[in-house]
């Protein structure tokens, strides 16, 4: 999972008149479902989950491990967790999509925290017949058209004074610095955060490159920039956008 921060100097708000925000999830195949297939897809996953747990500690009660028991619940509630939570926080307004791959939460203390990459995502806009370049494709497109959806959000509000900040495996140097983004130390604190979530980061990582991989955590890494910086490479995103290097894949979900 990515997790990128846009950190205003000020509280600023939207006044009356202000263009309404656009609202692409109608555009995520998940939320193209009804709700009750919404609902019958989420069930079957905790009954899956839990049948998956009941097994491994009978085997663990068994072996005279049952203490472990606690980790193996642990690790299954990181990698169910957004299939569960990102439904119901988009619901309740608290998240926000700002592309399929994109996604952002609601302002609080004068932060907004956008996520890409998550494992909710990846397992419904990635199909199983396309290839790790393929997926790798939709995912950086993904995230070019969040971002310009999100600098067009900010300069309609005026709000070129905030930092953009950015923790991502799907990112590199190279990539980021061509969206405009500089590289800066990943602090303690998301680092632990991204220990605890793993398994989670893991599978996303497998699904992205259509084979089961294991990140380094060394890896991932955090940018940042003011919006305004980020707001000039705004002409190279959608050039970038439009290009048949990242353009979306024939018949990939939208």
């Amino acid at each position: 999972m990515a997790v990128v921060q846009v950190i205003p100097s000020e509280a600023l708000h939207r006044t009356p008149g202000t263009r309404r925000l656009k609202n692409v999830t109608h555009q995520h195949p998940f939320f193209q479902k009804s709700r009750r297939e919404q609902r019958r897809f989420q069930a079957t996953l905790v009954l899956v989950s839990l049948l998956f747990i009941g097994a491994i500690g009978a085997l663990l009660y068994l072996a005279g491990l049952w203490p472990l028991i606690f980790l193996v619940f642990a690790l299954v509630l990181s990698i169910i967790a957004p299939f569960l939570d990102v439904p119901a926080m988009v619901r309740a307004g608290k998240l926000r999509y700002y592309s399929p791959f994109l996604l952002g939460e609601a302002e609080r203390n004068s932060t907004l925290v956008l996520h890409a990459g998550t494992l909710f995502d990846s397992w419904f806009l990635f199909r199983k017949d396309m290839s790790a370049s393929e997926r790798k494709r939709l995912a950086m497109g993904g995230m070019i058209e969040g971002l310009i959806n999100l600098i067009e959000d900010h300069e309609q509000a005026d709000r070129g004074d905030l930092k953009v900040r950015t923790t991502s495996y799907i990112l590199n140097e190279r990539s980021a610095a061509k969206l405009g983004l500089e590289k800066r130390p990943t602090d303690a604190f998301q680092t632990l955060i991204l220990y605890y979530n793993y398994f989670n980061l893991a599978a996303s990582y497998s699904l992205l490159n259509r084979r089961l991989a294991f990140p380094s955590i060394k890896s991932v890494e955090t940018f940042e920039r003011s919006m305004a910086a980020l707001a000039e490479r705004r002409p190279f995103l959608e050039n970038l956008k439009k290009s048949r290097r990242l353009a979306m894949p024939t018949g990939a979900p939208s």
